[in-house]
């Protein structure tokens, strides 16, 4: 913190303040560079097989919970209208656990 000795207390602790703000503005500046350095790296490895993973995605077969949540998600919307996306889901959840597991398979 340079350049401080000729300023008055006040002016003194106004820069010092202003000085520690903007240190910490390049500091979160540098960790959003990083993180999305970090975001592009990841993004890039899983890019290298975005078109042999696509192809799978059709092909891989659906869960139980997910059949389930596909066939039962509008009748729960509609029973709940106000109800969020996520409390859509947690009422699934509590249906899919209320079912017996013969009911569960496929």
């Amino acid at each position: 913190m340079g350049g401080l000795n000729g300023l008055s207390g006040r002016s003194r602790k106004k820069k010092q303040k202003q000085e520690k703000k903007e240190s910490k503005k390049k500091t979160s500046e540098k960790h959003k560079i990083d993180k999305e350095e970090d975001f592009k790296i990841s993004k890039k490895s899983k890019s290298g097989d975005a078109a042999s993973s696509s192809e799978d995605a059709s092909a891989k077969a659906k869960t139980g919970f997910e059949i389930f949540c596909n066939t039962n998600r509008q009748k729960v919307q509609q029973a709940n209208p106000k109800a969020t996306p996520a409390e859509v889901v947690m009422v699934m959840v509590k249906m899919w656990q209320g079912l017996e597991p013969e009911n569960k398979e496929k």
